[in-house]
């Protein structure tokens, strides 16, 4: 995977409580919900354009804005609707199947109660499949500006905790009303026409933000917002406000541009949030690749880290832990931000690059029903996507390759082959061969291994015959058939032997 020359980063710092920035968001989301209306009745772009900047008196610049953010949660429905479509059909198939077991059955009580709520529960995702084909086949998009969820609280108040319909219909609006959207493009001053920001004598912001006319009157034609600081890339930020004179255009007239800078205002029960968007250029790359790998196996609750050197061996190995089970988003990103770092130090102190498996886990929970519920729990809070998005962009930053490979078999290899010779978990192992991998080793598996049970035993384990003529991948599919038997075989054994034990201590 070749490196990007340079990627969007987003940093956000919290704002004091303004009037005018509830006045704002409040006005542009009503027109937002408007151009969302007109876009669903398939009016085009530029006709809008036009009729919008006339009937609300407000500039270009401010439409673009709020095209781009409705046109943003369009995208993000559409791009999510195959997913859904995808879940609901392996649900509906599920539950056919167990719907035929059951019938097999002794018709008891119990099971006729069973049968009626899963067929009730079949009819229900049936329609909900339909709809989400239909809306595909007329590429019709459903958006519920405030959340459905929140929509619905209103026909149960009190169990919802409302003492009447008033006290919904502020938290609808709050919910309604809470965001707030600036399109910036780098031909325009400061990055961003409608909102600007200058560096103050003590080293913070000013924003600098045009008023539409419908709310002149109250505000003026400008507002500032003082004394704004970002914890974390402000340097970045002041960066990107810097212009630079570039030659364009066919008569190479020169230009001044600077970086664009996208503003978005979002409120949550505590206050207003700040997020600045902008380009970041790729630093140089201090990893060498010819000195090794970092692999990283990422697992449900930790991080399996391997390092190795230019040969592929072992030479240390890490386990960071990643649990973010019952945890809150922020509480989970945190946890996730810091294992990340985690990666990043030891690859910055070996100065080499890191390897990862390229997984999509989306398949995985759209079978949980299949799954063991601690299973099921821990896959539903499982954030794969986001601890590789921490680590390749924390590894960016830092001038650290990362490269995907190939997950097949990388578990059974690491467990066959590597975790009893190296003293390795299972998962290190794991990381061993994903990092092996990346380094073009390939792999031969031993016939007879010591393998690592799951209970942290080894037991010996018989790997089949190879065939010389095939791809050692068909060898490394009968081997995990059986070793799925050997495990479960090893697992009854244990329970024996915990039973014996109880009946006739050991003297």
């Amino acid at each position: 995977m070749a490196r990007p020359s340079k990627a969007i980063f987003t940093y956000q710092t919290r704002l004091e409580e303004s009037s005018f920035i509830e006045s704002y968001a409040t006005y542009m989301s009503t027109l937002e919900r408007y151009i969302f209306a007109a876009l669903q009745a398939k009016k085009g772009v530029n006709q809008l354009k036009v009729e919008f900047t006339k009937k609300f008196d407000i500039s270009g610049r401010q439409f673009n804005s709020i095209l781009k953010s409705v046109q943003g949660k369009i995208s993000s429905v559409k791009a999510l609707r195959p997913d859904y479509i995808l879940g609901k059909q392996a649900k509906v198939k599920s539950l056919e199947k167990l719907l035929k077991k059951l019938s097999k059955l002794e018709q008891t009580k119990k099971i006729k109660l069973t049968i009626h709520q899963k067929n009730i529960r079949l009819n229900r995702i049936k329609r909900e499949l339909a709809t989400l084909l239909k809306d595909q086949q007329d590429d019709r998009t459903r958006l519920c500006f405030g959340s459905k969820k929140l929509f619905r609280k209103q026909f149960n108040l009190k169990e919802n905790g409302y003492k009447d319909h008033a006290a919904w219909l502020k938290d609808w609006r709050f919910a309604r009303n809470s965001e707030l959207f600036f399109v910036g493009s780098k031909d325009e001053t400061a990055g961003c026409q409608i909102c600007q920001a200058s560096l103050q004598e003590n080293n913070k912001l000013t924003l600098k933000i045009r008023v539409p006319k419908a709310l002149q009157d109250e505000f003026g034609a400008n507002q500032y917002i003082r004394d704004v600081d970002f914890k974390y890339g402000k340097d970045v930020i002041l960066a990107s406000l810097v212009s630079k004179t570039v030659i364009k255009g066919p008569r190479k007239l020169p230009l001044k541009e600077c970086t664009a800078l996208t503003y978005r205002f979002k409120r949550d029960k505590t206050g207003w949030r700040l997020f600045v968007a902008t380009e970041f250029k790729a630093p140089e790359v201090i990893s060498l690749k010819q000195h090794g790998r970092i692999g990283v196996d990422v697992n449900v609750d930790h991080l399996a880290v391997v390092e190795t050197d230019a040969s592929g061996n072992v030479i240390n190995s890490w386990t960071i832990g990643t649990n973010v089970y019952g945890k809150s988003s922020n509480q989970a990103k945190a946890i996730l931000g810091d294992a990340a770092a985690k990666v990043l130090a030891i690859a910055k102190t070996a100065m080499k690059p890191v390897v990862v498996e390229k997984l999509d886990f989306k398949v995985k929970k759209r079978n949980l029903m299949k799954e063991s519920p601690r299973i099921a729990r821990m896959l539903s809070s499982f954030h794969y996507s986001s601890i590789l998005q921490f680590i390749k962009a924390t590894c960016f930053r830092a001038g650290i390759e990362v490269f995907e490979v190939n997950p097949a078999y990388t578990s059974i290899i690491g467990r066959i082959k590597f975790a009893a010779r190296y003293g390795l978990t299972v998962h290190q192992g794991a990381a061993l061969v994903i990092a092996r991998r990346s380094q073009r080793f390939s792999e031969t598996i031993p016939l007879l291994s010591r393998v690592p049970d799951n209970k942290g035993h080894l037991f010996s384990f018989d790997v089949p015959v190879r065939n010389r003529s095939k791809h050692v991948f068909c060898q490394l599919r009968a081997a995990s058939a059986k070793l799925k038997t050997a495990l479960a075989g090893q697992h009854r054994l244990e329970l024996k032997l915990k039973s014996w034990s109880a009946i006739t201590p050991l003297q």
